[in-house]
């Protein structure tokens, strides 16, 4: 990955940043991964999202991020789910601000995964 590619998921993470401030729901982690980065949102309704740009993502050489949607059981333990009214799927191609446009979308479902 380029210099530049790093400097701007810096920047990235003000904005991730500030989606964090503006919903009190959330919880924010930020990983390093295959050379590049993972953003973490985790909501109240036990749903969260993983917004990645790495080796491996959808989108990486473009400078895009990929999404997933993640679900976390009743023992604590997150992982991808492929359920929900958002995608049946991982997302890619999508810059920071149309992933958090999803992200949002997540923040909002309803515990048994339905979209209000």
């Amino acid at each position: 990955m380029k210099k530049d590619d790093f400097i701007n998921m810096w920047i990235d993470i003000d904005k991730v940043t500030k989606f964090k401030s503006n919903h009190n729901d959330c919880e924010m982690g930020i990983n390093t991964l295959l050379n590049g980065c993972q953003y973490l949102l985790f909501f109240s309704n036990d749903y969260g999202v993983s917004i990645v740009r790495h080796d491996g993502s959808y989108g990486n050489e473009q400078g895009l991020y990929e999404l997933g949607v993640l679900w976390t059981n009743d023992d604590g333990f997150c992982h991808l789910t492929y359920d929900t009214p958002i995608t049946d799927d991982v997302i890619g191609y999508l810059t920071i601000e149309k992933a958090l446009d999803i992200a949002d979308r997540v923040s909002k479902l309803t515990k048994d995964g339905k979209e209000v």
